[in-house]
């Protein structure tokens, strides 16, 4: 295993650059020196993202650990059915947005060993990954009894109590001014697709409709 630590293999100048990690590298990433060298430039000169960096180099451990129980033993003999198999096996185990980063890190490293004639191919470039969405929920609305409870609750014998109850009141008049708004838009919507299949035209003026036979 090579290590940024190897004074023998890595100029002294570069190993502030891991900060507080050390990075070590499994036999699978170090067949040759320059191999090594060129993994750990990879590490050093093209990430200067301390947790970057962690995040990636935990990557390439386990990936390699992994390739090793499965007698892959050499760079070369990396294919994408392999880092497929690897990520369907992640899933298994992890959430989608931690494979999504494991496979970017392997995916770097290895176009970074591309780059550097160290292999002919991504094996990692054609793997998808898991599909991950966040869902915005709309903000919530108080009830009447809600708000007025809420607004109840003020102390309005000082100035910061005054305002904080104007603020509140401003803030929930417009929330519910907005939601009037999408249901009259929805409810505008579904109007125009029922009278559009009986070949009227339905046109919105401040919310009076006006219906006009042909296109």
């Amino acid at each position: 295993m090579t290590s940024l630590e190897d004074n023998s293999t890595i100029p002294h100048d570069l190993i502030p650059l891991t900060g507080n990690h050390s990075i070590t590298l499994p036999a699978l990433f170090a067949p040759d020196p320059s191999t090594a060298r060129r993994v750990l430039e990879f590490f050093t000169a093209n990430i200067r993202n301390l947790h970057t960096r962690k995040a990636y180099d935990k990557a390439a451990g386990e990936f390699a650990a992994w390739c090793e129980a499965k007698a892959i033993s050499h760079l070369r003999d990396v294919q994408p059915v392999h880092v497929a198999a690897y990520v369907e096996e992640l899933q298994q185990r992890i959430a989608a947005p931690s494979v999504k980063v494991q496979l970017t890190g392997i995916r770097m490293l290895f176009d970074w060993l591309v780059v550097g004639h160290v292999m002919p191919m991504n094996p990692a470039a054609a793997v998808r990954g898991p599909k991950h969405s966040v869902k915005k929920a709309k903000t919530p609305v108080l009830t009447a009894e809600e708000a007025r409870t809420l607004l109840d609750a003020i102390n309005t014998s000082t100035i910061v109590g005054l305002r904080d109850r104007a603020l509140i009141c401003a803030h929930d008049l417009h929330l519910r001014a907005r939601g009037r708004r999408d249901r009259e838009d929805a409810r505008r919507r579904r109007l125009t697709c029922r009278v559009a299949a009986s070949g009227y035209r339905v046109t919105a003026e401040r919310y009076r409709y006006r219906f006009e036979h042909g296109p």
